[in-house]
């Protein structure tokens, strides 16, 4: 009779107790049962400039010393067009500013005199302002021939194309003999400097470049590592994907080669068993003070290992957490 008494009053205590406390959980680490992420983007090795080179004055092409595939260094020609007619420009303008200054002199020396006579008496004010204003027009005639000289040699340097950068030339348009207009592409320069990688990251693995701690560059000639250089803080709404520069920490591939470049987040993912749908949502049950807390994690998916962002030393429900409700007092 006592034995049966103390058994119903155990009974009656089990019943009492809330659920989550009837039930036997487990709990470890986020780091002991996380897995590592692996993320793919596609991405191009491009060059740091890639120049279509044009002429900025038109004119016959009299000489191309370079062709395709040859090596520049930054101020090598590259084109010569025939420059006859602005040299004889910038002679004529030689000598209509040599005129402009003699004329400038000579209005110094008349005003000059004027002064000279204005003590005297022997020069109206009205003529002194005359020779005034008359070298005042003479210097802003001077000027403006100035200008037209300067631009006159100017467009004589445009005759001279140069590589503005040491490159490999990729095209080449003009012939020798050929008239070109201004604007008028001649060839393409590859520039020689250390390329680097643009990724195509989706927009759903953004947030994961800063946790990689590794990248690396698939292509056909092999692979490459990388470092991250840079990641555009936006999205291209078309596309859905947001552009990402990274570097070579080592050999380099060719520039225009395509691949895939490869990165990985440790403990990013929490194992697909581990998860649970509670009032819609897909979460994980963690370790709280009264009772375990259900925490939403908003990327997961059904059915795969779910993306999350809690420290990796939170104690997780690891078994039983299927039996589990949310705790009415529970955030």
């Amino acid at each position: 009779m006592k034995w049966s008494r103390a058994c119903g009053w155990l009974l009656i205590c089990w019943l009492t107790l809330p659920a989550h406390a009837q039930l036997d959980i487990v709990t470890r680490p986020i780091s002991e049962v996380a897995v590592n992420a692996s993320f793919r983007a596609l991405a191009e090795v491009v060059p740091p400039n890639q120049s279509a080179v044009s002429v900025e004055v038109s004119g016959v092409v009299q000489a191309i010393p370079v062709d395709v595939a040859s090596t520049v260094a930054k101020g090598d020609l590259l084109l010569q067009l025939d420059d006859t007619d602005l040299r004889l420009e910038l002679a004529q303008a030689e000598a209509l500013l040599a005129a402009a200054t003699a004329r400038v002199t000579q209005a110094e020396v008349r005003l000059e005199r004027a002064n000279r006579l204005r003590d005297s008496e022997f020069i109206s004010a009205d003529d002194l302002l005359d020779r005034q204003t008359e070298l005042k027009i003479q210097e802003a005639e001077r000027q403006r021939l100035k200008v037209a000289r300067d631009l006159a040699n100017r467009r004589l340097g445009y005759t001279r194309l140069t590589a503005p950068f040491a490159a490999t030339v990729t095209q080449r348009t003009a012939q020798v003999g050929q008239r070109l207009s201004p604007g008028e592409q001649v060839m393409t320069l590859v520039d020689l400097a250390r390329p680097h990688v643009i990724a195509s990251i989706p927009a759903r693995d953004q947030a994961t470049l800063r946790l990689a701690d590794t990248f690396a560059l698939e292509t056909q000639r092999g692979t490459f590592p990388l470092e991250l250089i840079s990641a555009v803080p936006a999205i291209d709404a078309a596309s859905r994907v947001s552009p990402a520069r990274l570097a070579f920490a080592g050999p380099t591939d060719l520039p225009g080669a395509t691949g895939t470049v490869t990165w990985e987040v440790a403990g990013a993912l929490i194992p697909v068993d581990l998860v649970v749908r509670r009032n819609g949502q897909l979460g994980v049950f963690v370790q709280a003070d009264d009772c375990p807390a259900f925490v939403p994690l908003p990327a997961a998916e059904e059915g795969r290992p779910a993306p999350h962002q809690l420290p990796l030393d939170t104690a997780i429900v690891v078994s039983g957490q299927q039996r589990l409700s949310i705790c009415p007092e529970a955030p």
